[in-house]
Protein backbone atom coordinates (compact mmCIF):
# COMPACT_ATOMS: atom_id res chain seq x y z
CA UNK A 1 0.00 0.00 0.00
CA UNK A 2 1.95 2.60 -1.37
CA UNK A 3 1.40 6.11 -3.29
CA UNK A 4 -2.68 5.84 -2.48
CA UNK A 5 -4.54 9.16 -3.39
CA UNK A 6 -7.42 9.87 -1.15
CA UNK A 7 -9.73 12.73 -1.07
CA UNK A 8 -10.67 14.69 2.44
CA UNK A 9 -13.04 17.30 1.84
CA UNK A 10 -11.10 20.02 0.28
CA UNK A 11 -7.68 18.44 0.91
CA UNK A 12 -5.89 15.32 -0.78
CA UNK A 13 -3.89 12.95 1.19
CA UNK A 14 -0.95 10.96 -0.29
CA UNK A 15 -0.14 7.91 1.60
CA UNK A 16 3.77 7.76 0.87
CA UNK A 17 4.22 4.50 2.78
CA UNK A 18 2.97 1.87 5.79
CA UNK A 19 4.73 -0.23 7.82
CA UNK A 20 4.19 -3.24 9.19
CA UNK A 21 5.93 -3.65 12.81
CA UNK A 22 6.32 -7.02 14.34
CA UNK A 23 6.74 -7.60 18.04
CA UNK A 24 7.46 -10.78 20.04
CA UNK A 25 6.40 -10.73 23.66
CA UNK A 26 5.44 -13.47 26.09
CA UNK A 27 1.66 -13.96 24.73
CA UNK A 28 3.31 -14.53 21.08
CA UNK A 29 3.36 -11.98 18.23
CA UNK A 30 1.53 -8.03 18.02
CA UNK A 31 1.64 -6.42 14.64
CA UNK A 32 1.04 -2.58 14.52
CA UNK A 33 1.39 -0.40 11.65
CA UNK A 34 3.17 3.38 11.15
CA UNK A 35 1.88 5.54 8.05
CA UNK A 36 3.80 8.30 6.55
CA UNK A 37 1.24 10.47 4.39
CA UNK A 38 1.09 13.98 2.65
CA UNK A 39 -1.45 16.57 2.81
CA UNK A 40 -2.64 19.27 0.79
CA UNK A 41 -5.24 21.40 -1.19
CA UNK A 42 -2.86 21.67 -4.98
CA UNK A 43 -3.27 25.22 -4.44
CA UNK A 44 0.06 26.07 -2.51
CA UNK A 45 -0.21 24.44 0.59
CA UNK A 46 0.77 21.29 2.27
CA UNK A 47 1.88 19.07 5.13
CA UNK A 48 3.27 15.69 6.33
CA UNK A 49 2.86 13.48 9.29
CA UNK A 50 3.62 9.81 10.57
CA UNK A 51 1.04 8.19 12.74
CA UNK A 52 1.19 4.74 14.18
CA UNK A 53 -1.75 2.50 14.98
CA UNK A 54 -2.96 -1.08 15.62
CA UNK A 55 -4.94 -1.16 12.35
CA UNK A 56 -3.34 0.65 9.01
CA UNK A 57 -6.54 3.03 8.45
CA UNK A 58 -6.12 4.34 12.32
CA UNK A 59 -2.09 4.95 11.09
CA UNK A 60 -3.43 6.69 8.22
CA UNK A 61 -6.15 8.70 10.17
CA UNK A 62 -3.48 9.86 13.04
CA UNK A 63 -0.59 10.43 9.90
CA UNK A 64 -3.76 12.44 8.43
CA UNK A 65 -4.39 14.75 11.31
CA UNK A 66 -0.78 15.45 12.27
CA UNK A 67 -0.26 16.88 8.85
CA UNK A 68 -3.09 18.98 8.47
CA UNK A 69 -1.40 20.49 11.70
CA UNK A 70 1.97 20.30 10.43
CA UNK A 71 1.13 22.92 7.02
CA UNK A 72 3.48 24.97 5.05
CA UNK A 73 2.23 27.44 2.40
CA UNK A 74 4.17 27.78 -1.28
CA UNK A 75 3.81 30.37 -3.76
CA UNK A 76 3.99 29.05 -7.27
CA UNK A 77 5.33 30.78 -10.47
CA UNK A 78 1.71 31.13 -12.92
CA UNK A 79 0.32 28.29 -11.05
CA UNK A 80 2.54 25.17 -12.01
CA UNK A 81 6.41 25.79 -10.63
CA UNK A 82 8.86 27.37 -8.50
CA UNK A 83 10.11 31.05 -8.58
CA UNK A 84 13.92 29.62 -8.21
CA UNK A 85 16.04 26.62 -7.62
CA UNK A 86 16.12 25.23 -4.02
CA UNK A 87 17.84 22.85 -2.00
CA UNK A 88 16.92 21.36 0.85
CA UNK A 89 18.56 19.11 3.69
CA UNK A 90 17.68 16.88 6.63
CA UNK A 91 19.84 14.39 8.10
CA UNK A 92 22.14 12.63 5.21
CA UNK A 93 19.43 13.65 2.87
CA UNK A 94 19.64 16.26 0.41
CA UNK A 95 17.01 17.39 -2.33
CA UNK A 96 17.74 19.70 -4.93
CA UNK A 97 14.74 21.28 -6.39
CA UNK A 98 14.65 23.03 -9.66
CA UNK A 99 11.98 25.33 -11.83
CA UNK A 100 11.31 23.93 -15.72
CA UNK A 101 9.34 24.66 -18.47
CA UNK A 102 5.79 24.17 -19.22
CA UNK A 103 4.48 20.89 -20.13
CA UNK A 104 7.88 19.05 -18.31
CA UNK A 105 5.98 17.01 -15.79
CA UNK A 106 7.24 15.79 -12.81
CA UNK A 107 10.95 14.35 -12.75
CA UNK A 108 11.37 13.42 -9.69
CA UNK A 109 11.30 9.91 -6.86
CA UNK A 110 7.78 9.16 -6.13
CA UNK A 111 8.16 10.41 -2.46
CA UNK A 112 8.93 14.32 -4.00
CA UNK A 113 6.33 13.77 -6.49
CA UNK A 114 3.65 13.07 -3.48
CA UNK A 115 4.90 16.23 -1.84
CA UNK A 116 4.94 18.13 -4.87
CA UNK A 117 1.61 16.91 -6.19
CA UNK A 118 -0.08 17.69 -2.79
CA UNK A 119 1.63 21.34 -3.03
CA UNK A 120 0.07 22.10 -7.12
CA UNK A 121 3.41 22.14 -8.65
CA UNK A 122 2.92 20.34 -11.63
CA UNK A 123 6.40 21.24 -13.86
CA UNK A 124 9.55 20.65 -11.98
CA UNK A 125 12.94 18.58 -12.10
CA UNK A 126 14.34 17.03 -8.71
CA UNK A 127 16.92 15.63 -7.35
CA UNK A 128 17.89 13.37 -4.23
CA UNK A 129 21.47 12.80 -3.32
CA UNK A 130 22.59 11.13 -0.32
CA UNK A 131 20.60 8.92 1.73
CA UNK A 132 17.01 7.80 0.54
CA UNK A 133 15.53 7.24 3.50
CA UNK A 134 11.67 7.95 2.80
CA UNK A 135 11.17 9.91 5.75
CA UNK A 136 14.14 12.29 5.42
CA UNK A 137 13.50 13.23 2.19
CA UNK A 138 10.27 14.29 2.50
CA UNK A 139 12.08 16.67 5.34
CA UNK A 140 14.59 17.79 2.90
CA UNK A 141 11.71 18.56 0.40
CA UNK A 142 9.65 20.43 2.89
CA UNK A 143 13.29 22.03 4.27
CA UNK A 144 13.94 23.41 0.89
CA UNK A 145 10.27 24.85 -0.21
CA UNK A 146 10.24 27.06 3.58
CA UNK A 147 13.49 28.14 1.83
CA UNK A 148 11.18 29.10 -1.64
CA UNK A 149 10.64 32.79 -1.46
CA UNK A 150 8.24 34.53 -4.95
CA UNK A 151 9.29 37.95 -6.14
CA UNK A 152 6.97 39.73 -4.43
CA UNK A 153 8.13 38.32 -1.01
CA UNK A 154 12.14 39.41 -1.75
CA UNK A 155 10.78 42.67 -2.83
CA UNK A 156 9.12 43.13 0.45
CA UNK A 157 12.20 41.91 2.13
CA UNK A 158 14.33 44.54 0.68
CA UNK A 159 11.87 47.24 0.79
CA UNK A 160 11.40 47.94 -2.66
CA UNK A 161 8.69 47.83 -4.91
CA UNK A 162 8.07 44.56 -7.12
CA UNK A 163 8.53 47.17 -10.32
CA UNK A 164 11.95 48.73 -9.58
CA UNK A 165 12.88 44.89 -9.39
CA UNK A 166 11.21 43.87 -12.73
CA UNK A 167 13.18 46.82 -14.06
CA UNK A 168 16.75 45.52 -12.79
CA UNK A 169 16.05 41.59 -14.87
Amino acid sequence: MKGQLEQYGETTSYVIRINRVHKIIKGGLTMRYNAMVVCGNMRGTAGFGVGKGKVARHAVNLAFLKAQRNILHVSCRDGRTLYHDVQGKHAASKVDLRAAKPGSGLVCSDVVRGVLESVGISDCIAKCHGSRNKFNVIQATFNALTHHRSVEDIAFMRGRRLIDLSKQI
